[in-house]
């Protein structure tokens, strides 16, 4: 899959009661990810809001990763190696509620302030008052492409559920760094395992057989696999990727006079426009029939549109 486009959603967070050695490198792990997704031409996602740390200690490792996210994203804005939006949409993307200002740390403020004014930010608002998290997460997986999960608990498991009914794929890690709420079933590492075992349930592959030696190849081995190492082997995965189809709404009968033209329109304007926008259009063929009344409505059936994520 050509993740240039694509919208991902690094979703997870630790417990306290995890080792700090194996924390600081899940946190290397995240801020290596996001400098080579955005490399690749990737869009983000993440939340935004408090920054607890595994002690009192402000040097201490967090138990959540989305500043990692934020900073490298910031420092490309500044070196100016990526852009604040593409056709596909907004740099980052997030969603909050009303709480959320009030929960940014003091140290954040300044680097959050940053990335707001440099226009690479899509904030989507959940109601007032509706600050559940299972409301925020719904969301954010109608936002997003792909979910890369790291530790959690329930939050990560219904992230994974959310996405998987909708068809996206899901990309669970297997570090062993618990929740922050000390909740769920054991997370992303629990969802490593399933994901390992039934891949076909959680990705929509090319080459199926070939997925188990990418999964081993992504393992962590406890912290001791460099983090180089395991970043390669998630965009392994992602090469695997089957794009998702596009939707055609168009003309399909072909006794109407216009049949031809619409059909020389799709075949040699659309397809390449949705291929390079990272679509499919699938192995069959068009089947949505549409009676037009008017030639003139050929063209506003068929249209197509990407819509900013």
């Amino acid at each position: 899959m050509n993740l240039a486009g694509r919208r991902i959603f690094i979703a997870g967070s630790a417990s306290k009661k995890a080792d700090p050695k194996l924390l600081s490198y899940a946190h290397q792990l995240v801020s290596e990810l996001t400098r080579t997704l955005v490399d690749r031409g990737a869009l983000l996602l993440c939340g935004v809001g408090a920054n607890p740390r595994i002690s009192d200690d402000p040097k201490s490792p967090a138990l959540i990763f989305y500043w990692d996210i934020i900073e490298v994203l910031v420092e490309a804005l500044k070196r100016r190696s990526v852009l604040p939006k593409t056709p596909q949409g907004h740099l980052f993307a997030t969603v909050l509620t009303d709480k959320t200002a009030s929960q940014i740390p003091s140290d954040k403020a300044a680097i959050w302030e940053c990335l707001i004014n440099s226009e690479a930010v899509r904030i989507e608002y959940v109601p007032q008052g509706w600050s559940a998290g299972a409301i925020v997460r719904v969301h954010q997986t109608h936002l997003s492409d792909i979910l890369i999960a790291i530790g959690g608990g329930e939050g990560v498991e219904h992230l994974a559920r959310e996405f998987r009914a909708q068809g996206k794929p899901v990309i669970p890690l297997d570090l062993c760094v618990g929740a922050s709420r000390e909740d769920g079933g054991g997370g992303a590492q629990r969802l490593f395992g399933e994901a390992r075992a039934h891949p076909e349930s959680f990705l929509k592959l090319s080459n199926p057989h070939s997925i188990g030696a990418v999964f081993s190849r992504m393992e962590t081995s406890g912290g001791t696999k460099s983090t180089t190492q395991v970043v390669a082997a998630i965009l392994d995965v992602f090469e695997e990727l089957l794009p998702p189809d596009a939707f055609y709404v168009r003309l399909l009968n072909a006794k109407t006079p216009e049949f031809e033209s619409v059909e020389r329109y799709f075949r040699q304007v659309i397809d390449p426009v949705v291929t390079e926008s990272g679509y499919h259009r699938g192995n069959g063929p068009d089947r949505l029939v549409l009676t037009l009344d008017e030639p003139r409505d050929i063209q506003r059936n068929s249209l197509f549109r990407r819509h900013d994520r």
